[in-house]
């Protein structure tokens, strides 16, 4: 099978571009062909169109995209986030595939480009619902797309390193698991991080003086972001460097991320973001460590035990 995919990614990978970055790997090990177009690529690419890397042809979009991408029959094409790019793109495909990773909020764009779509997934209950909810004419209760087009699917988690992982953290820890109780932030600053060293963290602190919390986030910097998220991210920063007991350990490999989340005590995550599902949870799931979360959204499914869902 010929396949080819498109994804939003960006400088550092997000769960949504790591997803599929490892099913391109997974597709290649069975036997077949996969390329990836990566838009925003300069810095990956240089002056290079095409990178090799585990088997996968990696192509610069903005210089591979109008010349092979329609010239090539793709077996299937998935697009992963952006749908727009179906208005404007002739591709010979036996199957399009839009892989949707965010709630919906643009629905009359989506109503121009999905009608080229043969299948439509989305990663939770809670978002298929949300694109239908969104998609219904409140005058006539009509919905562009049958409760059926959409597929529910699941972004899946890379169990290798996950049991390398575990066999790194035993022998630093009992049970696994720091002598000192050690919790984790592993999202994006602007999705709750905030509220954590501001107003939830203290009072941790307070309970528990010895408790530490370790934050990890790849750099934002270079992203053009609207002022309001801006503005929360020097916030954040500002609190990073003078909340006491927390540790900064900025972007890390996920190899060497997944070592702090095993050994954690549990990833504490009060979201604010709208979650269509949220790899992180289910990685720190995997291994071993229990996630703290908000009772929204896709979380609810994620994450699903009373216990656990706190804020």
């Amino acid at each position: 099978m010929k396949a080819g995919l498109l994804t939003a990614e960006q400088k550092d990978l997000g769960g949504s571009e790591w997803c599929t970055v490892k099913i391109a790997e997974s597709l290649v090990k069975r036997g077949h062909k996969v390329t990836v177009f990566v838009p925003h690529s300069d810095q990956v690419f240089g002056q290079d169109v095409t990178i090799q890397y585990n088997g996968v042809t990696y192509l610069s979009a903005q210089k591979a995209w109008r010349d092979v991408s329609h010239a090539i029959h793709w077996d299937v094409f998935i697009v992963s986030r952006d749908y727009s790019i179906l208005s404007n793109t002739v591709l010979n495909t036996k199957l399009l595939v839009l892989w949707n990773h965010d709630i919906l909020s643009d629905p009359d764009s989506f109503r121009e480009h999905i009608h080229r779509a043969d299948k439509i997934l989305c990663l939770s209950h809670y978002q298929k619902n949300q694109y239908l909810n969104k998609l219904t004419d409140e005058r006539t209760g009509k919905c562009t797309l049958e409760p059926g087009h959409i597929t529910i699917t699941r972004n899946g988690i890379d169990l290798s390193l996950i049991k390398d992982t575990l066999e790194y953290s035993k022998p630093r820890a009992r049970n696994g698991k720091e002598y000192k109780p050690t919790f984790i932030y592993t999202s994006r600053p602007e999705r709750g991080l905030f509220y954590l060293l501001r107003d939830i963290w203290p009072r941790v602190v307070q309970v528990i003086p010895e408790a530490k919390l370790k934050v990890a986030f790849y750099d934002v910097s270079q992203e053009l972001l609207p002022d309001q998220i801006k503005e929360i991210h020097q916030a954040v920063y500002a609190l990073l460097r003078t909340t006491p007991n927390v540790e900064f350990l900025g972007g890390l490999p996920r190899a060497e991320l997944f070592k702090h989340v095993a050994s954690a005590w549990s990833l504490i995550y009060p979201a604010i973001f709208c979650e269509t599902f949220c790899l992180s949870i289910v990685e720190s799931q995997a291994l071993g460590t229990q996630a703290l979360t908000s009772n929204r959204d896709a979380l609810q499914e994620t994450n699903y035990t009373d216990e656990n869902i706190i804020f």
